[in-house]
Order: structure tokens, then C-alpha cells, then sequence
């Protein structure tokens, strides 16, 4: 009995040894695979069928897609399954939150610390306090772009605004009678060139007509001023009404006729009106205070003040500065984010920033940004996770008792199709459209295992058949033995008779 449980444990090692291989199986939605693939020198080398070779060499069904996962950097060891795989259906069961981090890096060493709102990070500049992750409206660098500039205001105590985007081609109102501009010029001495009197307030009017995608507009307001829109109406500027004082706009309403399939109409349109979809529009402000940003080269900018016909010295801003005046006896804190000659704005809601408080002040930190305080870099990253997804897989070219076979594969799931096991736990950016799943190849299939637990169950049945007979036969033959020997009783030397004489003998 020992020999044979030794002699069935070193074969069940040698199996497992020559025939185990795990890896990982790529199969595209609509496609098939036949190919597990692991990195080379992880494994055992025996019943591989390529060793130590790129991805691109791999005779895989669908090499774009397996090259695209695998990278062509490294070298893998493959082998096939005895049939192939179909990925037939994928479904999505639900999208983990994206995961934020805030890295630290000190003295050459990065560490990672979970975004948690009043989470607090000690550093030797001091402790920075996680106040809240927030959408970041900004600007990115492109040559296709325009120069643009990005700023935030602080309204005495309430909080920092979004970031607005100003360009050159428009004046932006946060609020009544409070404007910001932005200018861009070729040099830093034609931008402190002084800024004349009619540029020092802003009183701007104008009107325009809503056509199909688009907005036709008139800086022009004389009577007579119109346009032909594309389904073939016609609007003309009839009247214009002024305003009385400085407390109103300077044009307080317009009157336009409307002609449409020889139908005439007379609208009349008031200033500053807000509707979702207007059919004409007029914008008139006269606004007391006016700040206007002078730039000539990335990343910082000539801030000017202007409140009716006084104005302020420049003041030079770089990203990150912040420039404080008086609006309506209200103090207003302007900060300038970004200063750019070529820009694109971000005014996506997916792009988010990491609000921290630090020793220094205030930061926004944008995804993927990194800014230096005295010692330490921070940056703050936003990974976002793949989906939990259930891949329905078909079994092709299989033998006969696994031809078409389906299965169902749910995330941390295991299925065994004959000798291999797969299993749903490998996590990749496309999970919805490529399964990426551990494939692991075992000593043997279940049928193999039943048949060595037969043949070791048949060969102790068959050791203790043959011990035992042997050993009940032995004890019967002593047995009979014992019973049919008999003992001839020896009488003591002083009981025998005396021997005859040898008269008597003759």
C-alpha cells in the first residue's frame, strides 16, 4: 500500500508538472481565440508550443486585438486549447466609481493617499487638507486655438467662482454694471500703452437674428439694418429705444419687422432678455466697472481697473496671482488660472480638480496636474475603472461531448471546459468589448480523475483480498494441526517394570 500511494503521488507530480500552464486568453466580442499566452519564464517550460516569443509571432485568431492588450515589448510562452473560444454576448453589470489619488513626492519617492474630503496630508511644508473633488473648466494648449485666459472671483466671503474663460473676441459680465476683457497684443510695450477713454468703461450694444445653427449679429443699430434667414424670412430694424439714465442700458428695446410668406409682423424686443431659444436677441450694457486683462506671452498677464473715469495702476499677474479691487463697495478678489496665446477651452463636467488647502493657500489641482510647494510635488490622478461585465462564451471544434457548449462567466467567476478552468478576475481598460480572461490548464480532466480513483480504490481492494486470504488460510492449517496431533503419555523411570531375566529372555 505504500508503494503504490508513493508511486500515484509522484506521477500526480509529474503530471502536474509537465502538463499545468496558466495564462491569459484574449477574445474580442464576434471573434474566436485558440492561443493562452503567459510572459515568458513565469511558468514550466514543458507542453508549450511557443516559448519566449513577441506577441506578434503568436499565430492568434485575432492578432490586433491580442498585440493591442499583450504590448510588443515583451516576450510570452503560448499553447493552445483543444478547441476554440467564441466570445458571443457581453453584458454590463455596473461602473465602479473612478478612483482619485493624490500623489506625494518627496526626496525621490512617490506616495499615493486616497482622495478623502478633510482627509489631512502632513508634508514638511506643513498639513494640506483635502477639502473636495469639483468640475474644472480650464484651458488646454492647441494650435488651433485662440488667446484665452482663465480666471475665478471671490465676491467678498462667499467662495472662489467656477473658472471663466474670456477670449478676445468678447467682453464677459459676471454681474450688473461689472465687466471683465481680455486683449492680446505683440509685445509687452504695446501692452502697457495707455488704454483710451472710450475702452476705459464698457457700453457695448448689439442685436442679432436666430437662423438654423447659427446667430446672425449687428453691432450696427441704425434703422433699416436686417437679413434674409434661410427659410426665406426677412427681418428689418425699425425703432430703436434709448435708455434714460446711466442706471439703464443704452438701448432699452428694438422694434423688427418680420416678414414670412408674405405675412408682416412687428416685434418688439427688450434688452437683455433671457429665453432658451429667442428669436431675436438683444444684449446692451453699460458697465461702470471694467477690468481689463493686457497679455503678450504665456502664463501671465497686465491686470487694469477701471470704475467710471478712474482708474487703478497696472499690476502684473502671473497664474496663480490674485488681484483685489472695489465693485459696488464690495471687495472682489480676482485669481488668474491660466494665460495661454493658443488655447482650447474644457468646459467638460468629466474633467474634475482636487480643491486643496495647503500652507500656501488655496489650490485647485487638475486631473493629471502636478504643482511644487516648497519641497514636495503634488499631483492628483483620476483613474477611471473598467465596468463589471458577464461574458457569454461558445465552445467551437470541440469534441463531441463539448461541441457547442456555452457557459456563462460572471466577474470573479471559474468554469472548467475539460482539462482547463477560466476564470473572470483580470481587469483591463475595454472590458466591454474584449474579455481578457486566467486560463489555467490542470493535470488531468475529471474523467482522468475518475479512473485513478477507480484503479487505486480496485488495487487496495485487491491488496487486502490477497493479504487477507493468505492470513485466514494460515491460522486454519495450525488450527488442524493442533487438533488432529497425538501425544503419547511418557510414564516416570520409577514406574517401568523391571527388565526380564535372561532365562525369561531365552
Amino acid at each position: 500500500m505504500i508503494y503504490i500511494g508513493a508511486l500515484v503521488f509522484v506521477t500526480g507530480l509529474v503530471l502536474r508538472h509537465v502538463q499545468s500552464f496558466e495564462g491569459v486568453m484574449i477574445v474580442e466580442q464576434g471573434r474566436t481565440e485558440q492561443w493562452v499566452t503567459r510572459p515568458a519564464g513565469e511558468g514550466r517550460a514543458f507542453a508549450t508550443a511557443h516559448r519566449n516569443m513577441p506577441a506578434e509571432v503568436i499565430g492568434f485568431d485575432n492578432p490586433r486585438v491580442a498585440v493591442r492588450v499583450l504590448g510588443t515589448r515583451d516576450q510570452f510562452d503560448a499553447t493552445p486549447l483543444p478547441w476554440r473560444l467564441k466570445l458571443a454576448e457581453v453584458e454590463v453589470l455596473g461602473q465602479p466609481p473612478d478612483t482619485e489619488t493624490l500623489e506625494v513626492i518627496h526626496s525621490g519617492s512617490t506616495t499615493s493617499v486616497p482622495v478623502t474630503a478633510g482627509e489631512t496630508v502632513s508634508l514638511p511644508e506643513g498639513a494640506v487638507v483635502m477639502k473636495a473633488v469639483e468640475p474644472w473648466h480650464g484651458l488646454i494648449r492647441d494650435g488651433r486655438g485662440s488667446p484665452m485666459a482663465a480666471l475665478s472671483l471671490k465676491f467678498s466671503d462667499e467662495p472662489w467662482t467656477p473658472v471663466i474663460i474670456v477670449d478676445t473676441a468678447a467682453i464677459v459680465r459676471p454681474r450688473a454694471l461689472f465687466a471683465l476683457a481680455f486683449r492680446w497684443f505683440p509685445n509687452e510695450g504695446a501692452a502697457r500703452e495707455p488704454v483710451a477713454e472710450n475702452e476705459r468703461t464698457s457700453a457695448t450694444s448689439r442685436w442679432g437674428v436666430s437662423d438654423v445653427g447659427r446667430i446672425h449679429w449687428f453691432d450696427s443699430l441704425l434703422p433699416g439694418t436686417g437679413v434674409t434667414t434661410t427659410d426665406g424670412t426677412t427681418y428689418t430694424l425699425l425703432t430703436v429705444t434709448r435708455g434714460a439714465d446711466d442706471s439703464e442700458p443704452p438701448i432699452n428695446a428694438i422694434t423688427v419687422e418680420r416678414e414670412r410668406n408674405s405675412e408682416t409682423t412687428h416685434l418688439t424686443v427688450g434688452a437683455n432678455q433671457s429665453e432658451a431659444d429667442p428669436e431675436i436677441i438683444l444684449e446692451s450694457f453699460r458697465d461702470k466697472d471694467l477690468v481689463r486683462l493686457h497679455a503678450w506671452r504665456d502664463g501671465a498677464a497686465l491686470a487694469m481697473f477701471f470704475q467710471n473715469d478712474d482708474h487703478a495702476a497696472p499690476e502684473m499677474l502671473r497664474e496663480g496671482d490674485v488681484f483685489t479691487f472695489e465693485v459696488a463697495e464690495e471687495t472682489v478678489a480676482l485669481r488668474l488660472e491660466q494665460v495661454m496665446s493658443a488655447a482650447l477651452p474644457v468646459l467638460d463636467e468629466d474633467v474634475k480638480a482636487l480643491r486643496l488647502q495647503t500652507p500656501q493657500g488655496e489650490l485647485r489641482l487638475r486631473e493629471g496636474q502636478s504643482m511644487q510647494l516648497d519641497e514636495s510635488r503634488l499631483r492628483f490622478r483620476r483613474l477611471p475603472q473598467p465596468p463589471e461585465t458577464r461574458y457569454t462564451f461558445e465552445v467551437l471544434d470541440a469534441a463531441p461531448e463539448t461541441s457547442r457548449q456555452n457557459f456563462v462567466l460572471g466577474p470573479q467567476e471559474t468554469r472548467r471546459i475539460g482539462q482547463w478552468r477560466f476564470t473572470h478576475d483580470v481587469t483591463h481598460p475595454d472590458t466591454e468589448r474584449i474579455a481578457v480572461v486566467r486560463a489555467e490548464r490542470g493535470a488531468g480532466t475529471p474523467a482522468q480523475y475518475v479512473g485513478a480513483l477507480l484503479f487505486i480504490v480496485g488495487a487496495l481492494g485487491l491488496i487486502l483480498f490477497r493479504f487477507g486470504d493468505r492470513q485466514t488460510t494460515s491460522h486454519e492449517h495450525a488450527s488442524r494441526i493442533m487438533k488432529e496431533d497425538t501425544w503419547t503419555v511418557v510414564p516416570p523411570e520409577d514406574d517401568l517394570p523391571p527388565p526380564p531375566a535372561e532365562n525369561d529372555q531365552e
